[in-house]
Formats: C-alpha cells, structure tokens, sequence
C-alpha cells in the first residue's frame, strides 16, 4: 500500500510538460459543467468514479476544465445504496447543449425515477447534450426513450429486469458502451473507464492517460469483461461452459439435462461428475439455483407478481416456486 501511494503522489506531483499542455490547450474547448442525478440507493463508491476523474484533470492542469454539480428531482438529499443521506446542490435546472447529465443508481431503486426526471433527460437529448448512465443508471434512459436507437450496458443488478421489460433491446456484456452521444457503464470500474473515456474525447489521449494514471488504473478503451463473469465465474472446461450457457438461456422454459447435453460428446453419468467436481451439486439443482437466482434479481428489481416472476423462470405455479425460494434462500418470498 505505501508504495502504490508513493507512485501515485510522484506521478501526481511530477511537472509533466505534456500533461499540462494537453490539459490546457485552448482547442481542446469550453469548461463543460456535468449535472450528476442522485436516484435513491445510489453507491458512494459509483459517484466517486464519476467525480474523481473530473477532479483529477483539474487539479493536473491547474485550472477548471470541468465544473459538477450533485442535483436530485426536488433538491432534497437522496439516501446512499450506504445508508448515507447525500445532500444535493439544487434540484434539476436548465442544461446547455455542452454539459453532460450522468445517471446514478444503485442496486435498488433504479426504477423510481418521476415522470418530470424523464422529461428532465428527454429535453438535454432533444438538444444534442451528452447523457452517461452509472450503474443500473441506463434503466432509467431506457424508461425515458433516450437508448431506443442505442447500444448500452447496464449493471448485473438490473438485467433481468432490463431483459423482461424490454426483451428486444438487451444490453451488451462490456463494461462500458458509447453510442453516439450517450455513454453507459455498468459499475465499478466501467464507470471510471467512462469518464476516462469523455476526458480522452475532451483532452486527447495523453491527457485521459495521465489522468489513469493518477487515478491508479490502467486505461482500456477496449475492456470487454463479461458481466456474466464477473459474479458467476465460467468453468474452464469448455464443455462444462457451454451446458450452463443453455441453462442460463432456458430460464423461462426448463429443458431436460438430457437435451440440454444432446450436442455434447458426453454421457449424463460424464455430466453428473463434473458438476460434482466443479459445484458439489448435481446438474438438475445447479440450474434451479440459476433459476432462483433470476427470480431474486426479479423480485428485487420490478413491480412483477410473484405469479409473473414463477412463470417468467419456468415453475409451474406460485406453490412451487415459494416452496423452492423457501427451501434456497431459508425464508419467505420478500413479498
């Protein structure tokens, strides 16, 4: 720890000829001022990504290249996916053409968005304004029109809803995703590759490496990390991978193991081993827990019944469903 500390303030302090002069170039444009909007259960973590870059090429080139303000719907403080009450500036104002709107939202509460922060989007993309979404942010530029012509990415947390709502447009597996003017991220790190991403469009790719640097990471405009991944690591045997990649697209309508391995050279004996070595469980539960996984993501995420939620991942009925939930998760349906 005290030597990445150590190269983050040498390389901070450093006099960087280049740094400086890419960071204050005239050409490189106006001051652009980012309105950050503050949905309920936003992380801290996710809102320091989007603020520390910004903070950092200002502080690189001595002077403001980038103003922020933190705005809600009605100017009242918003509470953290933390429990932290984040206070705001002020509330939703007039945007310009040259500022950017960045939409944060956590875990939960990424569908709460009123019908005037809809419209508040809306007009910023009537104007041909920047628009980048944080997290679970982009389920709310779904729900507002502004992704019907664009790719997009979106945080794990909401896509089974994204991908019950809105079955033709499913989001990509990058990290990060830029369709024309409107940037997406799906957490973590993809935020700050995101933000890297508008300095380097702004400043040139000097100044957004220099600013990763100081950032303590490495800029990848090509990161391609699957979500999937990233909370359900794939086996390595390839056989393995491609069983559970049928599983994870039958949800809705179970297959039998036995169809579910007909193109594989391999016996259901053969199959039964290696879920035992890889996951200590047999194939048949391995898929009802993606099953069930799917249907927490679902309860947690939408307005869906609880009858939706059993048929939109293959149980028969509502009994069932709350019998295997119970028998999973030692418990009762949340609702």
């Amino acid at each position: 720890m005290r030597q990445a500390y150590s190269s983050f303030t040498q390389s901070y302090q450093s006099a960087d000829v280049r740094m400086v002069t890419a960071l204050t170039n005239p050409a490189c444009g106006q001051i652009r001022h980012f309105h950050i909007l503050l949905l309920d259960g936003a992380s801290l973590r996710d809102l320091g990504s989007v603020i520390d870059p910004l903070k950092t090429a200002n502080q690189l080139s001595g002077r403001s290249l980038y103003t922020w303000s933190l705005v809600s719907a009605t100017g009242q403080p918003v509470k953290s996916a933390e429990g932290v009450q984040m206070p705001v500036d002020h509330p939703m104002s007039p945007t310009r053409k040259s500022d950017c709107i960045v939409v944060c939202s956590g875990d939960t509460g990424f569908q709460a968005a009123e019908a005037e922060i809809l419209s508040w989007l809306r007009r910023h993309d009537s104007k041909g304004g920047l628009i980048a979404a944080a997290s679970t942010g982009a389920y709310t530029l779904l729900r507002a029109g502004i992704l019907r012509d664009h790719e997009f990415t979106v945080h794990y947390a909401a896509h089974a809803a994204v991908e019950e709502q809105y079955p033709d447009h499913p989001p990509s597996d990058r990290m990060y995703q830029k369709s024309g003017r409107i940037l997406t991220s799906a957490g973590g790190a993809g935020i700050l590759e995101m933000m890297l991403l508008l300095i380097l469009e702004d400043k040139g790719s000097d100044a957004a490496n220099k600013v990763s640097r100081a950032c303590l990471h490495v800029y990848d405009p090509e990161a391609t990390q699957s979500l999937q991944n990233t909370y359900r690591p794939k086996p390595r045997n390839a056989v393995l991978a491609r069983i559970i990649d049928r599983m994870l697209g039958s949800i809705e309508d179970p297959e039998s193991i036995s169809n579910l391995i007909k193109a594989e050279p391999i016996s259901l004996r053969q199959v039964e081993r290696l879920f035992n070595e890889h996951f200590q469980t047999s194939p048949g539960k391995y898929y009802k827990s993606l099953r069930l996984e799917r249907a927490r993501s679902l309860l947690n995420s939408t307005n869906m019944t609880v009858l939706e939620i059993a048929v939109a991942t293959g149980f028969s009925g509502t009994t069932s469903f709350r019998k295997a939930y119970r028998d999973k998760y030692s418990g009762p349906l949340p609702r």
